[in-house]
């Protein structure tokens, strides 16, 4: 509990993990100035006569595009709302004022205004948002999202032992990457970067020597837009 945000960040990089906080009088975990650590299981629980959102989210309140910008992995989260619109709570997720997120595998119940909000043209304008990856029960709104292609990736096998392949169609040629990442949003492997034709592609990974079983992300950025997803590791 407490009488302003539960968690909140003013730029840094902390790395984090397991917060646990409710009741609290402003948002549960709150970041602007560049933020660019990671959290990993958090439950924020919002009462019905304190508290405002789940997460509250800015690049920098005066001046939208400012460099260094805000761009946190999150992955675990739970956010849940009081579940009824006599409330001071609105919005389980607002992505505002250029931000950049990445958020994984996190439940978002019981707001009463939306379970996700992304606003300002800044804030989607390099064309991060994925919103295939989002799912909605009842009507979630989204404010100013790109109109992004179907970049659904397929990972098999999953779980991986030596070898993985990520096999997605790309509506136009150009330039595409394809990274994968650990739980707390460290680069294990920059798999491609380059230029490629329309179509289907297969791209094979042949997993580093060492590489610990558990869960990775990987991110796939084209010009047509971002796609992600989640890869096991096993012996």
């Amino acid at each position: 509990m407490g009488d302003d945000d539960l968690f909140e960040w003013f730029g840094g990089d902390m790395q984090g993990h397991h917060f646990v906080g409710t009741g609290g009088a402003d948002d549960g975990l709150d970041w602007q100035m560049g933020f660019r650590g990671a959290v990993q299981f958090a439950v924020i629980q919002q009462w019905d006569d304190a508290g405002d959102k789940g997460i509250e989210a800015d690049n920098n309140e005066y001046d939208f595009n400012a460099p260094c910008r805000s761009n946190p992995t999150l992955a675990n989260l739970t956010l849940v709302g009081p579940n009824t619109d006599v409330a001071t709570a609105s919005y389980g997720i607002h992505l505002r004022r250029g931000t950049d997120a990445q958020i994984f595998n996190s439940i978002i119940i019981g707001w009463p205004s939306e379970a996700f909000r992304v606003q300002h043209n800044e804030t989607v304008a390099r064309g991060w948002l994925d919103p295939s990856g989002i799912a909605c029960l009842g009507t979630d709104v989204a404010d100013d999202q790109p109109v992004l292609a179907d970049l659904g990736v397929r990972t098999f096998p999953n779980p991986a032992v030596e070898q993985a392949r990520f096999a997605f169609e790309l509506p136009q040629a150009g330039r595409a990457s394809l990274s994968v990442y650990d739980l707390g949003g460290r680069l294990v492997e920059q798999v491609m970067d380059g230029q490629l034709s329309a179509g289907h592609h297969n791209i094979d990974w042949d997993l580093p020597e060492g590489t610990s079983p558990g869960a990775y992300f990987y991110r796939l950025n084209t010009d047509a837009g971002t796609s992600t997803g989640r890869l096991f590791v096993t012996n």
